[in-house]
């Protein structure tokens, strides 16, 4: 496939996921000239094949990729849901408290079950019970696939259990006014029931944009979500605009949310778009959910205004904040930080000239051609 066919099949997606946001039944005249084999190709990049499904289903048209896609999109929540709620049982009965993020609650803003595929479950928990929520974990028969490393532990367990479990909602990859924003975030957290905590509203669509944003200005992000921003239309009306402009701007993710909720609203309610707005939707398109390395060495470039000193220096040496949060250890043994630098800065050095020597000149070469 061309990147002009993938961008055509990107447009006809977004045409699909319109109907099927709005029940309504695609026309023949768009299905005709619609190559539904690349749109599938296109639709599952962005996990939103499922989705695309009830839009060609409705229309009467009998796909086996697109009918596939939706009856696991049907099967794996289903699955998830039950496991979850096994789950955060467990949690209360160990007095854990825990909040659900992102999909889990974003989820239920799509029309049917299974809209939205959700490849894992994200949790934010009680950092204090750690140790204990592994052992939940591993007790239940999940392979651990990350603990104690980063700011999110990792657990696994067939035949489709994902679930992340995060002590802190900020990490390397976001930006340095998000990582501060978050570091107190449970000052911010609200009683839900039992051990279960939630964000206001309004912080819930701040965490939510600001998630978004920091794949779009690294990776980028894909159309899934757009679709997410545009089903939040309803919860946004509610909200303190006065408070969102006013937490969003020391963020610096104000003009993003509003460019981006605006987007939203077009394409899905069948608006003309400008050109600045076709550009914007096709960083989207050419992103897929979880985005591009070439977006991420782009927008990083460009973020330190094309220097390759400052480029590379960058991604040698990483802020305090990010050393603290990737080794929670350090913030009660602070005498070994300095070791730690030098570990980090001689294992980064030794994984490039030895292990990952072709991506380190495969990202050389995308540098030098963008300084020209």
């Amino acid at each position: 496939m061309t990147l002009q066919e993938y961008k055509l099949a990107a447009y006809h997606l977004v045409y699909l996921i319109r109907c099927a946001l709005n029940d309504k039944v695609p026309s023949e005249k768009m299905l005709k000239k619609m190559n539904l084999s690349n749109v599938h190709t296109v639709a599952e990049t962005h996990f939103l094949s499922a989705m695309a499904a009830y839009a060609v289903e409705s229309a009467g048209i009998d796909d086996e990729r697109f009918m596939q896609d939706k009856l696991d999109g049907i099967r794996r929540e289903i699955l998830f849901n039950i496991e979850r709620e096994r789950l955060c049982a467990e949690f209360e009965k160990n007095h854990i408290w825990y909040v659900p993020l992102k999909g889990i609650i974003i989820k239920e803003l799509y029309p049917h079950i299974g809209m939205r595929q959700m490849s894992d479950n994200d949790f934010l928990f009680d950092e204090s019970k750690r140790e204990q929520v592994h052992d939940i974990f591993v007790k239940d028969g999940y392979e651990t696939e990350v603990y104690g490393v980063t700011n999110h532990d990792v657990y696994k367990k067939e035949p489709v259990y994902n679930f992340e479990m995060h002590i802190a909602l900020a990490n390397r990859n976001n930006p340095k006014e998000v990582r501060k924003y978050y570091e107190n975030v449970t000052e911010r957290l609200v009683r839900d029931e039992g051990f279960k905590m939630r964000m206001t509203d309004e912080d819930f669509y701040i965490y939510v944009t600001a998630h978004a944003y920091k794949h779009y200005v690294s990776r980028g992000t894909g159309l899934r979500t757009l679709v997410d921003i545009y089903l939040l239309r309803d919860l946004y009306s509610t909200l303190d605009k006065d408070y969102l402009r006013k937490e969003m701007k020391k963020l610096g993710i104000y003009e993003y949310e509003k460019k981006s909720r605006i987007l939203a609203e077009k394409i899905f309610s069948g608006k003309a778009v400008s050109e600045e707005e076709k550009e914007m939707l096709n960083n989207y398109i050419f992103s897929s959910v979880y985005g591009t390395e070439d977006h991420l060495i782009e927008n990083k470039f460009s973020h330190y205004n094309k220097s390759i000193i400052k480029y590379y220096f960058s991604r040698i040496f990483k802020p305090m904040l990010f050393v603290k949060s990737e080794y929670p250890f350090l913030r009660e043994h602070k005498i070994f930080t300095p070791f730690m630098l030098v570990y980090m800065f001689l294992s980064r050095f030794f994984n490039t000239v030895t292990k990952n020597r072709k991506n380190f000149v495969s990202e050389m070469k995308a540098v030098l051609k963008l300084k020209k």
